[in-house]
């Protein structure tokens, strides 16, 4: 029954009468440790509609319509469960579209030093450096969901992590909520807590393409940030922060991204495209643009906004699982702009720091902006 209101709701959008908006749930499957997972689903009054799992507060699915009203999925993500947790169970695939923390991307030798303490982090398969969350990061959970109807419909994640976890200090509670908005926003309310002292940076992983298919090398992108934090080797930070001007990462004007990740590559050895930390154009706090996409052949379009210092911008070189070929998709498959802070930010006290107290609490929003170009 729930699949055939979806499906009634798009058929609804797709004839030009007006969809209700709504949120709907269906189990989505078990994980490897017992855990019940679901699939909710937010629809608009415009049709346009996200599908969330309880498993890892992953985005699945984002379908919105082209300049000529033809709906698609502009989100790389597995179908099912098992696709998920057979890899990323263990620590590694490519999180699509998922929730990221304790601490999302980096930090060098997996170690940080906080109030005179060092603290040592737990790393995927004995790797020398952290990254994502660690082997068991809220990635691999599944997390607590309370649902709100209404012509915003939203979904509140919550999950707990005891002290200790992956390495981190302090019990902390984190809850992200989705609010599918009337005008075709998708926006992500991040907000952690802590009984002591402790660093968090949390992100959402998704991979877009505009087209639903194929690759993202005609997609037009433009990044609002002027400047970026080059890395060094195993992709961790040097510590300086430089001007985009007159390097292949300058995407302050609009650019198609196929000849743009070429340039990264032939001018930055041993690239494969992007992968690269900006920070974003304005003051950190605020909501403001950070990347606007526009895909030519069917009009889509998508502003990333946030309060977060920055974001990573990633261009994976090819589809990682099989089952992506399958479905059509090619070289250059999506683009990923993860808003966060830094990575390796507290082992270098020039970058906006990751620390949270009792006192001082989590709060970043992210709003993926939805249009259409004629």
């Amino acid at each position: 029954m729930m699949r055939f209101q979806i499906f009634a709701v798009l058929g609804l959008a797709l004839l030009g009468q007006p969809a209700a908006a709504a949120i709907t749930h269906q189990p989505w499957g078990v994980t490897p440790d017992g855990a019940k997972a679901d699939l909710y689903t937010l629809t608009n009054a415009h049709g346009m509609q996200v599908q969330i799992a309880t498993y890892a507060g992953t985005l699945i699915s984002i379908r919105v319509p082209d300049r000529n009203g033809r709906m698609a999925d502009v989100l790389m993500s597995h179908p099912t469960l098992d696709e998920y947790t057979k890899v990323d169970f263990a620590g590694g695939g490519g999180h699509y579209g998922e929730l990221i923390g304790r601490f999302a991307n980096r930090i060098k030798n997996a170690t940080f030093t906080l109030d005179g303490k060092t603290y040592h982090l737990a790393t995927v398969h004995g790797a020398k450096d952290y990254i994502h969350g660690g082997p068991r990061g809220l990635f691999t959970k599944v997390w607590r969901a309370a649902a709100k109807d209404g012509p915003e419909p939203r979904l509140a994640l919550t999950i707990r992590s005891p002290d200790g976890d992956q390495g981190f200090p302090g019990n902390i509670t984190v809850e992200v909520t989705y609010t599918l908005t009337r005008d075709n926003r998708i926006r992500i309310n991040y907000r952690a807590s802590t009984d002591r002292d402790t660093i968090i940076n949390l992100t959402n992983h998704s991979y877009f393409n505009l087209k639903g298919e194929g690759d993202v090398d005609g997609t037009v992108m433009e990044l609002f940030a002027h400047r970026y934090t080059p890395f060094a080797a195993g992709e961790i930070p040097t510590g300086e922060i430089r001007d985009v001007a007159g390097t292949a990462y300058d995407l302050t004007a609009p650019k198609p991204l196929g000849s743009q990740i070429q340039d990264v590559i032939a001018t930055m050895p041993g690239t494969r495209g992007f992968d690269t930390y900006y920070l974003a154009d304005g003051t950190a706090g605020h909501l403001r643009i950070a990347a606007r996409a526009v895909e030519p052949s069917s009009g889509r379009m998508l502003e990333v906004w946030t309060t977060q210092p920055g974001f990573v911008f990633y261009t994976p070189a090819m589809p990682r699982d099989e089952n992506f070929r399958q479905r059509g998709f090619e070289g250059h498959p999506a683009f990923c702009v993860e808003t966060q802070h830094a990575p390796d930010a507290p082992n270098h006290p020039n970058f906006a720091s990751t620390v949270i107290t009792p006192d001082k609490p989590l709060h970043e929003v992210t709003e993926f902006r939805f249009s259409v170009q004629k």
